[in-house]
């Protein structure tokens, strides 16, 4: 039996059937009857971008990247029916059927919080490792305190991309490290890569602030009544009167 379940432990893309039908169902009932932010939901998604410079900054530093890291395991429903839950990993290594590395990706507004992301990728690795005794984990800390004017400086020693690839080597060696990386040398290799715009780096902090502050869009909206606002307010997802139900 437990051979069974070792064998259903896989890797799987983000396109497999199973792992878009369950984050379908997931997406339903988190979302029956819950008020939703679409100024959180901008910044969020904005994240979600800066996450995907980091995957193409990692697929540069380290060797054979893979495109399955949706991790699937067998569990049961309370009916005691076997069912596959699925585990998103950011970044993984090596090939789909013996991976080396996961790694967790985590961006920080301020790095003195001191959280690494560690308790998620260990349950990933703790699954994983009743079939893959060997994979090892990183997680890869983003302290954005620099792009977000959140803090001065990082209070943890960070990597210059130009160093990622040795210090990725060193680090992911030996399992549970953490490597820290500026915010400024993610939008830099955004940058030289064409993957942002000076605009694109400029719209965090503004998504920020407006979440943070949406009395600011507001406020704007009075001062300019009866004109056409152009500008910051248009980035945002609208919230009047047409799109009540």
């Amino acid at each position: 039996m437990a051979q069974q379940a070792q064998e259903t432990i896989r890797l799987v893309t983000i396109l497999d059937p199973g792992y878009r039908a369950w984050c379908r169902s997931r997406r339903e009932r988190m979302e029956t009857g819950r008020a939703r932010d679409p100024l959180a939901q901008d910044y969020y998604a904005e994240l979600k971008r800066w996450e995907g410079v980091v995957q193409q900054l990692l697929a540069a530093a380290i060797s054979n990247p893979v495109d399955e890291r949706i991790l699937e395991s067998p569990t049961r429903d309370r009916k005691g029916k076997t069912i596959s839950i699925y585990r998103e990993i950011d970044f993984v290594s090596g090939r789909a059927t013996s991976p080396d590395i996961f790694v967790e990706i985590k961006f920080r507004e301020q790095s003195m919080n001191g959280k690494s992301g560690w308790p998620q990728l260990d349950r990933s690795l703790e699954i994983a490792r009743t079939r893959w005794p060997g994979v090892r984990g990183l997680c890869v800390n983003v302290a954005l305190g620099d792009v977000l004017q959140t803090e001065q400086e990082c209070v943890y020693p960070t990597v210059m991309t130009s160093e990622l690839p040795a210090a990725i080597q060193d680090l992911s060696l030996k399992d549970g490290n953490t490597v820290w990386i500026c915010g400024n040398e993610v939008a830099a290799f955004a940058l030289q890569h064409d993957l942002f715009t000076d605009d694109d780096v400029r719209r965090l902090p503004e998504l920020r602030e407006v979440m943070l502050n949406p009395q600011v869009v507001l406020q704007t909206r009075n001062v300019q009544s009866g004109t056409t606002l152009t500008g910051l307010f248009d980035q945002f997802r609208p919230c009047n009167e047409s799109h009540r139900d």
